[in-house]
């Protein structure tokens, strides 16, 4: 198939050298004033332009330059199948062959933003489940759409014939002929009930201690009806500034999510997304890693789940989210799960998760040790500052928030923690105001840790943490108590 060698889209030249426009018009944007000064000054004459006309040719051959290397790069660049192997090669002054094998091929995605949609092309880009490049993406190119498309068909129809096959056991969801896209209410509340802890406290904080902070004096608002109201306008356009960026963050998420779709074809899933920056995801079932269920505080409350898939290649890059399904409730969500998934079972995470017998007692004292080393600093701190007891209001009440806040913390980490062992996959329960859930089947850990303090050495329990291949926010996973025999069990499964 050597013979077969394709090059990239010709406007690849002018985006590698757009950055450099971008400076170069950001740079005289900025001395537009000087720059119109300069030539519209009664001293500008012809002994001045002999000295800017250097500047300006040395400028437009600069750039020249940088578009006849572009041009040479992509000229002297092919992509093409030779056996087994995807080979990117390029043969410019430093030669460059890079063949990556298409059984290792993790996930395949055409992405297009809106300049590509307009010129009618596609960035491929390849990952490979190799845990060298899993923070990064191994080939990115950008090719016209119809040979994206052909591309990508050609090696997903090698990789069905190199990769070894998936359990099928529950093959009713072998096959989704059609693609149903999520409609915009969907994301709307998907969007709405996926709001991050942070985002829920932050919003919190300010609508209930700003009050009581302007209450107690120490903050004020200003008063429109004095002469000087420029502190009270400031802080109008503060909030103003709030509420804006997080308006934009919602619309961000909204558009990113916009004709979501996820859909199984085969030994594939193919996951849909974007309005801006529209991707398409093809990943074989064999390089999912694990499945994240989550629960947003607000999704938690109101009964709703929602998974993401954690393989390589996937949520490397701020763009691309790992997303299997939308928020939603929870009976619709297990039976769309096991439509579109049914080697990962969700029968462990309706079970009770149990905690060995003797980790109340563990937790208890790791919770006190920190309850006392926060009493400790608070103390320490107001001695320091030599603060008075008059006038501190609002200091007592964050004082007793905190304590409120860090005994529910605990509270709620200890009843959300567990491990569940299965016969072909490890499923472990975690988080605090955000439940997390993740199902590992045992054949993709790659390595686990186990810690034991002397106290629980005695109790003869452990935490740890589960590595898997993976980006660098995923590879690691933390693992709930559990007992030696647990321990072992797990020991024998991963070397099974």
């Amino acid at each position: 198939m050597e013979s077969n060698k394709i090059r990239c889209h010709f406007s690849i030249i002018f985006e590698k050298a757009g950055s450099f426009l971008v400076f170069w018009f950001i740079l005289a944007w900025n001395w537009i004033d000087d720059i119109i000064e300069l030539f519209t000054s009664p001293d500008f004459n012809q002994k001045a332009f002999q000295h800017l006309l250097p500047i300006c040719v040395g400028l437009i051959l600069l750039l020249v330059f940088i578009l006849g290397y572009q041009f040479l790069v992509w000229r002297k660049t092919f992509i093409y199948l030779e056996g087994d192997t995807f080979v990117v090669e390029r043969s410019t002054l430093n030669r460059k062959k890079n063949s990556l094998s298409i059984s290792s091929i993790a996930n395949i995605n055409l992405e297009q933003n809106l300049f590509e949609r307009l010129i009618g092309t596609s960035r491929f880009k390849l990952d490979t489940d190799s845990f060298s490049t899993a923070d990064s993406t191994d080939v990115s190119i950008v090719l016209s759409t119809p040979k994206a498309t052909a591309l990508k068909e050609s090696l997903l129809s090698l990789m069905n014939n190199t990769t070894h096959k998936v359990d099928t056991s529950a093959s009713s969801a072998q096959t989704t002929p059609e693609h149903s896209y999520v409609s915009t209410k969907d994301v709307l509340s998907h969007c709405f009930f996926s709001l991050p802890s942070a985002t829920i406290f932050f919003f919190l904080i300010l609508v209930i201690g700003l009050p009581l902070a302007v209450h107690f004096g120490y903050l004020s608002l200003g008063n429109p009806a004095s002469g000087n109201n420029s502190e009270f306008y400031k802080s109008i356009f503060a909030i103003a500034i709030f509420v804006i960026t997080y308006v934009y963050s919602f619309l961000k998420r909204l558009l990113s999510f916009y004709h979501f779709c996820c859909c199984r074809q085969g030994n594939e899933l193919m996951i849909q997304y974007g309005f801006f920056r529209k991707q398409e995801f093809t990943i074989p079932l064999e390089r999912i890693n694990a499945v994240q269920l989550l629960q947003p505080p607000l999704a938690r409350l109101t009964g709703r789940m929602q998974a993401q898939l954690i393989c390589v290649g996937i949520g490397d890059d701020d763009t691309e989210k790992p997303q299997l399904t939308l928020s939603m409730k929870k009976d619709l969500f297990f039976a769309h799960l096991q439509e579109i998934l049914p080697e990962f079972s969700t029968e462990s995470i309706k079970n009770v998760h149990n905690l060995p017998n003797n980790t109340g007692i563990a937790y208890f004292f790791s919770c006190l040790s920190f309850f006392l080393l926060f009493q400790a600093f608070f103390w320490i701190t107001l001695s320091v500052l030599d603060i008075k007891s008059s006038g501190t209001q609002f200091l007592w009440i964050c004082y007793g928030v905190s304590n409120v806040f860090i005994i529910l913390y605990q509270l709620l980490h200890y009843h959300t923690m567990g491990t569940v062992l299965e016969e072909k996959r490890l499923t472990i329960h975690n988080g605090v105001f955000q439940k997390q859930i993740y199902i590992i089947p045992y054949r993709k850990i790659q390595f686990f840790t186990f810690h034991q303090n002397p106290l629980c050495g005695f109790l003869q329990i452990a935490r740890g943490e589960i590595h898997l291949l993976a980006p660098l926010t995923n590879s690691t996973i933390s693992l709930p108590y559990i007992n030696s025999k647990d321990m072992n069990l797990l020991k024998v499964k991963l070397l099974d």
